[in-house]
C-alpha cells in the first residue's frame, strides 16, 4: 500500500509480486459479493455509488491482471 499510496500526477510502472497480484485479483473479484441483497441479487447502483465504478470495470481489470500474469 505504501508504494501505491499518494497522488500520482504522471504515469508510472509498478512491479508487483505474485502474492501482491493474487491479493489484487482477490479484492477485485470479492468486492461485488459485498453488494448482494436478498436472494443473491447484485445491487449495481449501491456498488457504483460506493466504489465509483461499474462491476464490469472490476471484472475487466481482474481479467486483465490474470492475462498479464499469464503472459509474463
Amino acid at each position: 500500500m505504501e508504494r501505491l499510496a499518494g497522488r500520482h500526477v504522471e504515469a508510472r510502472d509498478f512491479r508487483l509480486t505474485t502474492e501482491e497480484l493474487h491479493m489484487v485479483h482477490s479484492a477485485l473479484t470479492a468486492a461485488p459479493t459485498m453488494f448482494l441483497v436478498r436472494g443473491g441479487v447484485f445491487a449495481e447502483e449501491a456498488f457504483h455509488i460506493r466504489l465509483g465504478f461499474y462491476r464490469e470495470n472490476f471484472d475487466a481489470l481482474a481479467h486483465a491482471v490474470v492475462q498479464a500474469a499469464a503472459e509474463a
